[in-house]
């Protein structure tokens, strides 16, 4: 019995170191103490892994990364409660990223919606690109429409939410998108095999902890 403990807590050992190395490698750092709270998220809140993606509708690559990434992750890990997934704006591509991104929360407030599924919509709808008010109409059509006598006191809260969180972000050097934080381990601008790599690595650890 103690043989296989030892075993055990060898592997998770070896797991950590080699994690650290793949991080180095890989061009991400590590971050304790990253607060997710407030962060609206997606899937089972007893999921041994949280894996936060932090993007601006305004971006491109964000808009890439989340078609094919962030879908990818809903359909699988997450779908089947091994990955929780929160989302973070980091409005800094355009000026007005910080009112498309007001207009996403917005939206996914008022009518109760995951912040993925109004995300997907406007990437869907070519985010990079689209002004504003076809946005707006795009989300309206999709999900109905806002009180205007409850629109400007919600689009305050939201603006205000998404600035205090923009700071944060970048009071902890997240300071580009897109990025990835996969628990503790933040990756800037990583390419599909780098995240999943990354996830599988800590939910391997994830489990040899719990099995100690």
């Amino acid at each position: 019995m103690r043989s296989g403990r030892l075993i055990s807590t060898v592997m998770v050992a070896g797991l950590v170191v080699a994690g650290l190395a793949y991080v180095f490698l890989s061009g991400g750092r590590t971050v304790s103490g990253f607060d997710v709270a407030s962060l609206p998220g997606h899937g089972s809140a007893d999921a041994p892994v949280t894996v936060v993606v932090v993007e601006d509708f305004r971006c491109a690559s964000c808009q890439t990364f989340h078609t094919d990434v962030v879908a990818e992750l809903l359909r699988g890990h997450v779908a089947a409660g091994r990955v929780q997934l929160r989302f973070a704006v980091l409005p800094a591509v355009r000026k007005d990223s910080l009112d498309l991104a007001t207009l996403a929360l917005l939206y996914s407030r008022y009518h109760a919606l995951p912040f993925a599924t109004v995300s997907a919509r406007l990437f869907e709808a070519d985010s990079p690109r689209i002004d504003l008010a076809r946005a707006d109409l795009v989300l309206a059509e999709q999900f109905g429409p806002i009180d205007p006598g409850r629109r400007p006191a919600l689009e305050v809260a939201a603006r205000t939410h998404l600035k205090e969180g923009g700071r944060y972000l970048v009071g902890r050097d997240v300071d580009r998108v897109p990025s990835v934080l996969v628990g503790e381990v933040l990756l800037f601008a990583p390419g599909r095999d780098i995240v999943f790599r990354e996830i599988e690595r800590a939910l391997a650890q994830a489990t040899g902890d719990a099995e100690q």
